[in-house]
């Protein structure tokens, strides 16, 4: 449970900015669901400040003009990322979120929605696969483990929210953001929003 030491350095390589496409949530019942369970978890977490709540879609890569590595993503990828959105001309649409559960590394609240057809249509704009350490499962972060313990523990709390009532969320965006690589726990920046039906503004 919880990161490795060097991890990060390790993973970053010497870059400093990582993009990501999302969908922000900013319900309140959302939050405070977050809430209760970021509070119930209390200091085995680095919890993800609320605002920043949100669901991965397609995680990018390190943006750079001239790609090198296997997780760089070109500029001109991100442009076609994009274009290909603003062109499908998705409609609005809702996300059911769940119940409290963790990977090893973080609890999240579980996610469910038509998700994949926009990744398909990132994926198609892409000029190399995603990079991901496991398949992709929809979910919102709460944290991540400050360090390795004995999962036990994290299991009791958690099944308290087990039974939690499914809160459905309007999705009327996309974005792009980036973080800072450097930092545990940087804050995201929005670089581009396409909001329903996914016009680039």
């Amino acid at each position: 449970m919880g990161p490795s030491v060097g991890t990060r350095e390790a993973w970053r390589r010497g870059r400093k900015q990582y993009a990501v496409w999302l969908f922000r949530v900013r319900s309140a019942a959302v939050q405070q669901r977050a809430r209760d369970v970021i509070a119930a978890l209390g200091d085995t977490i680095r919890p993800t400040p609320l605002d920043d709540l949100h669901v991965t879609l397609f995680v990018a890569g390190f943006p750079t003009d001239h790609p090198q590595l296997d997780d760089d993503v070109a500029e001109a990828t991100l442009h076609e990322q994009r274009r290909a959105l603003a062109s499908a001309q998705f409609s609005g649409f809702t996300l059911t979120i769940g119940s409290a559960n963790a990977f090893a590394s973080a609890p999240f609240l579980e996610v469910q929605g038509d998700i994949e057809p926009i990744r398909q249509v990132l994926i198609a704009a892409s000029s190399q696969p995603e990079i991901r350490f496991s398949d992709y499962r929809p979910h919102l972060t709460l944290g991540v483990f400050q360090d390795s313990g004995p999962i036990w523990p994290v299991q009791q709390t958690l099944a308290r929210f087990r039974t939690a009532s499914p809160i459905h969320v309007g999705i009327g965006g996309i974005e792009l953001v980036t973080f800072d690589a450097r930092i545990a726990g940087s804050r995201l920046e929005t670089r581009w929003t396409i909001t329903a039906p996914f016009d680039p503004r």
